[in-house]
């Protein structure tokens, strides 16, 4: 877990390892439902009435720095919540697409083949 330094504000993170991809794939889909429930206050978002159909919104497919992403949008577009594969062996879940990709440039440009 950590930060990420925005213009604005710090984008929290949580960088997952996990012995493969295929081994948690299926789990961490069962687990959107409840994501956002599960993790809104790591992300600092204070649950009340103009948010709550949060709770209950279902994540969309989408793409973050050419990775497959699940993302969770608010009633204007803009991404809540989002989880990607980074590689085979790590998943990143973050509230931008920003964070995403400084943790992706930060924590996977050394493992790039010249």
């Amino acid at each position: 877990m950590g930060f990420v330094k925005a213009e604005t504000t710090d984008d929290f993170f949580i960088l997952i390892k996990v012995r493969s991809i295929a081994d948690i794939f299926g789990n961490l889909r069962s687990w959107e439902n409840k994501m956002f429930n599960d993790l809104h206050d790591l992300f600092n978002i204070t649950l009340n009435s103009s948010n709550e159909y949060l709770l209950t919104k279902d994540f969309k497919d989408g793409w973050v720095a050419n990775k497959n992403a699940r993302i969770l949008e608010d009633q204007n577009g803009k991404t809540v919540m989002l989880y990607t594969f980074a590689d085979d062996h790590s998943i990143i879940i973050a509230n931008t697409d920003t964070a995403t990709k400084a943790i992706l440039d930060r924590v996977f440009s050394g493992t790039k083949t010249k």
